[in-house]
């Protein structure tokens, strides 16, 4: 969800993030668990941390646009997947996405 707030503009690059316990609060779970996710952020490279200053988003707006982009063209996989496994050939999958309100 936090990811999601960096690539919807909600969380600006190099914004502070709320604090642990606030986000915990906001999105319903343990603290351990948004600490956790949080760290695998810091990991992927979305966010970091300053000493006793909290975390924030990384200034880099082209990594963000190209991880926003990563992670569309998995959906857009996955939906094709989907679709596939549903038994729809290429061509029908073709015409259902022409077809789409786009």
């Amino acid at each position: 969800m936090i990811k999601k707030e960096i690539f919807k503009g909600k969380l600006l690059p190099a914004s502070k993030i709320p604090s642990v316990r606030e986000l915990a609060f906001k999105y319903q779970v343990n603290p351990n668990t948004m600490q956790k996710a949080l760290t695998s952020l810091e990991e992927e490279g979305f966010i970091y941390t300053v000493r006793t200053n909290g975390k924030y988003v990384i200034d880099d707006k082209e990594f963000i646009l190209k991880e926003k982009n990563k992670l569309a063209k998995n959906l857009y996989q996955e939906f094709i997947n989907t679709l596939k496994s549903l038994g729809y050939s290429n061509i029908e999958i073709k015409k259902i996405i022409k077809e789409s309100d786009l």
